[in-house]
């Protein structure tokens, strides 16, 4: 005898089952498998055991796990998609079937597959008895079935006649719905079957503040565009957050002011462009009127690197050479775009770099203090982990990232 669990594994083996359905789908939305599991009211450990075998069934990865969360791969994007619209169907069948019952009924977090096939076999067939013929199982196994489901729909599925069961509107829309999911979760693989002639992959770059990192976007756009099934992630952060980030694997590279060389035995720095320090304040500084050398502005509050950075550095080095300790309170600020906001509308002034076409085309309420700076020039460029063999979707991006910084 096929034991109540095994009962719809023909059904398994065709398709997810709708346990999993919903695990891939909370942990795409939630980017964790921890809050995944809190959401699903489940252990950490069922829904990682649940996406293996979600995994295996499939024969992909569906997620990228990393420091900072799971992120789907190009295939997790189309198989999370399909799992979404599942959900949407079962959501839309309670919303349904709350019209005829005054009870809300609660199919999401227990609708299986065999709730469904016991429903659509007897409304088939109008027996229990000749559904469990069907599904070589016993009658009292089929009753079980529909009294779960009767619970979790809060509302009668069937009238008994004493020819059978005649089944009732909530019964017929049941089964509609199990058409429905059908036809939604058996083009899975077949989904992924035709990405088998896509670009497909993840590109996940760090991100670290240099005026030209529009260009970054600008990539991004056009990849999105070209090869629409490829996973692009930026992420901004300090630069050891960033290359432990790319020592584990979480990233590809980072993009940014080079360290010339990398403090990181394990990491190589290819420089792309290069860019050079400038003193940049509001349009309307007094500082623009009487600065005329860097010593005419010892005692400004400034917008500066974080420590440890090159142009903390560089910053420090202007102080040391004229003998004089640089101020202890700065502004330290990691987004580009964010320390040039700072400056508007206040005294502040800011160390930056930019690019020659960026200093040209600097933002009407800012202006460069025309004081020159020694050795301003500086690398940009790419960091990444040495001697390790660069996917396909990794070198279009450096392809187009370079036609960018030129």
């Amino acid at each position: 005898m096929i034991s109540y669990e095994d009962i719809f594994i023909e059904a398994q083996l065709k398709m997810l089952s709708l346990k999993q359905v919903k695990v891939i789908d909370s942990i795409a939305r939630c980017g964790e498998l921890s809050r995944a599991a809190d959401k699903l009211n489940m252990s950490q450990s069922t829904v990682s055991r649940t996406l293996a075998a979600a995994e295996k069934f499939l024969g992909i990865s569906l997620f990228r796990r990393g420091w900072s969360g799971a992120g789907p791969t190009s295939e997790g994007e189309i198989v999370a998609t399909s799992c979404s619209k599942a959900l949407s169907l079962i959501r839309n069948a309670e919303l349904q079937l709350g019209e005829f019952s005054d009870q809300t009924p609660r199919l999401s977090p227990y609708l299986e597959w065999r709730h469904l096939n016991a429903i659509n076999l007897v409304v088939k067939f109008g027996s229990v008895t000749m559904a469990a013929d069907h599904l070589k199982i016993s009658q009292p196994a089929v009753s079980r079935i529909l009294m779960e489901i009767v619970g979790h729909a809060r509302q009668p599925l069937f009238r008994r006649l004493r020819t059978g069961l005649a089944p009732l509107d909530s019964a017929k829309y049941l089964s509609r719905l199990k058409a429905q999911l059908v036809s939604e979760l058996s083009e899975v693989p077949n989904l992924i079957k035709n990405l088998s002639n896509e670009v497909t992959g993840r590109i996940s770059v760090g991100i670290l503040p240099f005026s030209d990192q529009e260009a970054i976007y600008k990539v991004f756009g056009k990849l999105s565009g070209e090869y629409p099934y490829l996973c692009l992630h930026a992420l901004h952060g300090t630069y050891d957050m960033l290359a432990e980030s790319l020592v584990r694997g979480d990233i590809d590279c980072i993009v940014g002011v080079l360290r010339q060389p990398s403090p990181y035995k394990d990491l190589k720095e290819i420089c792309l462009c290069k860019e050079h320090y400038a003193l940049v304040a509001d349009a309307n500084n007094k500082c623009h009127k009487f600065a005329s050398s860097f010593e005419d502005l010892l005692e400004q509050q400034w917008v500066v690197g974080a420590r440890g950075t090159p142009p903390r550095t560089y910053f420090e080095n202007l102080f040391a050479k004229l003998s004089v300790t640089p101020p202890v309170q700065t502004c330290e600020i990691l987004s580009f775009n964010a320390a040039e906001q700072v400056l508007v509308d206040t005294e502040l002034i800011a160390l930056l770099v930019y690019s020659k076409k960026n200093r040209k085309r600097l933002r009407v309420d800012l202006k460069i203090i025309d004081i020159p700076l020694p050795n301003s020039e500086i690398e940009i460029g790419l960091t990444i982990v040495r001697n390790k063999e660069m996917t396909k979707p990794f070198q279009l991006f450096i392809k187009q990232l370079k036609k960018y910084l030129k």
